[in-house]
């Protein structure tokens, strides 16, 4: 679908592994990836697009140990402008504690609030949103 938009999809993470290692990591949890889907290892944090870091919320993880990077996009269009951009921490308040904040409840349209941990983009609304040039839809994951 992505494709069929013309949009290049890239997922970026921190765990280390590089590409074929996330690849073994997904299968070994089941998920269904497309063979096509870009996946690319920053332990470093060196694959942030540039002007977005204050929207990432970084915390450390013990097993294999790094940096990791809280549930983020960016999307940037042709002439490599940030256009749109999501992340856990643009769901808080604004009173820049983002200390412990999986847990933090965050309102919802039309339902009730639920924790951070639990939202995430809506990955089947990604090419219409930009399509249509609004925000990518959240969705409750659990």
């Amino acid at each position: 679908m992505l494709a069929d938009a013309d949009v290049a999809l890239h997922c970026i993470t921190a765990q280390p592994g590089g590409a074929a290692g996330l690849h073994a990591e997904l299968e070994k949890r089941d998920a269904a990836v497309d063979p096509g889907l870009a996946l690319h290892s920053s332990p470093d944090h060196a694959a942030i697009y540039p002007g977005t870091e204050d929207i990432f919320i970084a915390k450390p993880h013990e097993e294999p140990e790094y940096n990791m990077i809280q549930p983020a996009v960016v999307v940037v269009n042709d002439q490599e402008e940030v256009v749109q951009s999501w992340s856990w921490k643009s769901e808080l308040d604004g009173d820049g504690n983002v200390g412990s904040t999986e847990m933090q409840m965050i309102p919802q349209a039309g339902g009730e609030p639920v924790p951070l941990v639990t939202l995430r983009i809506s990955t089947d609304d990604i090419a219409p949103a930009i399509k249509e040039g609004r925000e990518i839809k959240r969705v409750f994951t659990m």
